[in-house]
């Protein structure tokens, strides 16, 4: 200890030392005051000419241990700084996110899903880890389709029609051996009204967030990501007019994969200098018309949140649906990255066969099921009313019933009269419910 202070302090002839081992000793004591114990043999000598300036200024008379104290005194907050970046490291180009939130949506069920993301973040994103933020997930399995709840984010049509499909057994998702996709039925399950309840819960919060403008929300499949992904969207937000509302960072889609730059566990343990990197700060968005399935990594303006909570819900189908149609034909500013370079990457329900929103089955096995492939069809068609249970069908009109009002007339164009309501219906085939 002597000597490496008497060292860094001027008090040992240098001549003493090999320049070989002077340089290493150097290394040692700068690294030690570095906030980044792996940093580059290059970052050295920066943080040596600062030490030196330093060294210069202090006038001490006494022992070299005097000296010294001197010296770090002098240095102050800069030194105490450097060793608080190293217990809480700070994101990289948080400076050029603003004020923003992140979020995770988690199932109390899902720890495996958690820690899954939680050891890919640490190792490709730790700034993000730090600043990540569970929500609690609305868990399907303990929710009723018949719950006040559920009615005050999905509309009773949506969830009577939810009821039906779940009477009749039909899947949302049916596909081939290959786990391609066969069928997709866009009824709600209690997973997907639970998963809407979990993204209006997840926008609530950055609705109200104290201090956020804008909020990253993740749902925890999340399987790839782009390292330092800080730098990205910083350039994003560079690129983004004032006016944007939402940007979708990875999505589901036909032609979408992975940035060639993402990772997953495995490859996130692989070293560095292995891996080739790429200039993230560069990466492009593009505004979309047209609705993008999939929530799974997206920002969303704390405006637009509130927008969204206020005027959108309750919904009547899948809530990535729900919300990115009306983001596109209700508000505007809407982007994405390129399909072909997801930041963030989740694989589909029919590819991960790991779904909570989905029920999922092989279409051999659904045809030995139900006899035959169009007898299943048959049952996905849009529905006459014979086909509803009377309180599924009813439970859309409330208390409400014709006999409330007094006898209404209505137009009808075809036959150039005036006819009753009755007669209206009778010619429409009834709304018989039995």
């Amino acid at each position: 200890m002597y000597v490496a202070t008497a060292l860094l302090f001027g008090q040992v002839p240098s001549r003493l030392f090999l320049p070989s081992a002077r340089h290493r000793l150097e290394a040692n004591i700068l690294r030690r005051l570095h906030p980044c114990r792996g940093c580059r043999r290059d970052s050295l000598p920066g943080m040596w000419r600062a030490l030196e300036r330093r060294r210069a200024s202090v006038r001490v008379r006494g022992s070299i241990f005097i000296r010294a104290s001197a010296a770090f005194r002098e240095a102050g907050e800069e030194v105490a700084g450097l060793r608080g970046r190293a217990l809480e490291p700070a994101a990289p180009g948080d400076s050029e996110l603003g004020n923003w939130c992140a979020l995770v949506i988690n199932l109390a069920r899902r720890p495996d899903r958690m820690r899954r993301l939680e050891e890919l973040l640490r190792a490709t994103n730790p700034w993000l880890w730090e600043r990540m933020e569970r929500v609690d997930a609305i868990d399907g399995k303990e929710l009723s389709l018949e719950s006040e709840s559920a009615e005050t984010v999905v509309e009773t049509m949506a969830l009577a029609r939810a009821r039906r499909a779940k009477r009749l057994g039909l899947y949302t998702i049916v596909h081939d051996s290959e786990n391609a996709l066969v069928s997709f039925d866009d009824h709600l399950t209690e997973g997907a009204v639970a998963c809407a309840m979990s993204h209006h819960k997840a926008l609530e919060r950055v609705a109200t967030h104290p201090t956020a403008d804008w909020g990253l929300i993740l749902e925890d499949d999340v399987s790839m990501v782009v390292p330092d992904a800080d730098k990205a969207i910083a350039g994003i937000l560079r690129q983004l007019p004032s006016d944007w509302s939402a940007v979708f960072l990875g999505y589901h889609n036909q032609d979408g994969k992975p940035h060639p730059s993402c990772l997953n566990l495995t490859m996130a343990t692989v070293p560095a200098a292995q891996i080739s990197h790429v200039d993230l700060s560069k990466e492009r968005v593009f505004e979309i018309h047209d609705h993008s399935w999939g929530l799974y990594a997206w920002m969303v303006k704390k405006e637009v949140a509130q927008a969204l909570i206020s005027d959108l819900f309750p919904i009547r189908s899948q809530v990535d649906f729900a919300i990115s149609s009306w983001l596109v034909n209700r508000y505007g500013g809407v982007y994405s990255v390129h399909p072909d370079k997801l930041l963030f990457y989740s694989p589909t329900s029919e590819e991960g066969q790991d779904s909570d929103i989905q029920t999922m089955k092989v279409q051999e096995a659904v045809i030995e099921e139900y006899g035959s492939w169009q007898n299943y069809s048959e049952l996905q068609k849009p529905s006459t009313y014979e086909d509803w249970e009377a309180e599924d069908l009813y439970s859309d009109f409330g208390e409400y019933s014709f006999e409330d009002e007094p006898e209404a007339e209505e137009w009808e164009p075809s036959l150039g009269i005036q006819v009753g309501r009755e007669d209206v219906l009778e010619s429409r085939g009834g709304l018989d419910a039995s």
